[in-house]
């Protein structure tokens, strides 16, 4: 499917007057949702940019419950878990931006239902895949490898003289590489 998606509703009005009705032309409403077809392309593109650098595809657009990893993916032994993020352009904000901590940990655990799942005991890490442009012809992809992990995300939170704050501890941190 190539260009937007467009849904179209039939609608008849029916006008009452006078206790009577009458029916009115009918009408077309048309909604573009191109931003889905965007992410579509997005998501390919970014497929096509893992396997040209030799990552085996195991999984697209992977769902259990309300766990969901765009996709999955085996390279040199590793389980990665791919976020895929499709902007226009980056002049407001980078496509890998919109991962923020909130979606970092429900990707967490989405990665960790995988491996039960599946019943995988692989080393694993998270990536994300940016992609901006218009089409698969222009598009311009960054991927971020091991992007974050659980000891990267704030693990305490504190209230401290009635604002609210959080405690960052990275990997580096926990083995004494400040």
């Amino acid at each position: 499917m190539s260009g937007p998606v467009v849904l179209i509703l039939r609608a008849r009005h029916a006008l009452c007057l006078a206790g009577k009705r009458y029916l009115c032309a009918e009408f077309e409403i048309t909604c573009m949702a191109s931003h889905n077809e965007l992410g579509r392309l997005g998501e390919e593109a970014a497929v096509h940019y893992l396997v040209m650098h030799g990552y085996h595809i195991l999984e697209l657009d992977w769902h259990y419950g309300h766990c969901d990893i765009d996709i999955v993916a085996e390279k040199l032994g590793f389980i990665i878990f791919v976020e895929v993020k499709t902007r226009v352009s980056s002049t407001f904000q980078a496509p890998e931006a919109a991962v923020d901590r909130r979606k970092m940990s429900r990707l967490l655990a989405s990665g960790h239902a995988y491996l039960i799942k599946k019943r995988l005991d692989w080393p694993y890490r998270f990536d994300i895949v940016a992609v901006e442009g218009t089409g698969f012809d222009n598009f311009k992809i960054r991927h971020i490898k091991d992007a974050f992990d659980r000891a990267s995300l704030f693990v305490e939170q504190a209230y401290d003289g009635g604002l609210r704050h959080q405690t960052h501890i990275s990997a580096d941190d926990e083995a004494g590489r400040n």
